[in-house]
């Protein structure tokens, strides 16, 4: 299991709740193979870090940029890099 508690100003949250982790992307995969908002260990299969890379239709930030943030997506790719992959669930839903 993996921590992710973050700080802001209401509050300690936890990210896990927020439905980003290991959850499919509920509009726009950009041809990701198996894509996750945010997949763990896995940028490849990112639409946080897809997204982050392109300039254009989808990009992140949407407005006011027209070159990608190289340093601050290498901190978003070694973060998600970091984060440990979730257990493998068998077919009788046991964690493996």
């Amino acid at each position: 299991m993996f921590n992710l508690l973050y700080r802001s100003a209401f509050g300690e949250r936890n990210l896990a709740a927020a439905k980003l982790v290991d959850e499919r992307p509920m509009h726009h995969t950009f041809g990701l193979p198996d894509a996750r908002i945010i997949a763990p260990c896995d940028p490849a299969r990112s639409v946080l870090h897809a997204r982050m890379s392109r300039r254009g239709p989808g990009q992140m930030p949407q407005l006011a940029t027209n070159a990608v943030d190289e340093a601050g997506l290498a901190v978003v790719r070694a973060w998600i890099e970091s984060l440990e992959a979730p257990p493998l669930i068998d077919a009788v839903g046991q964690a493996r």
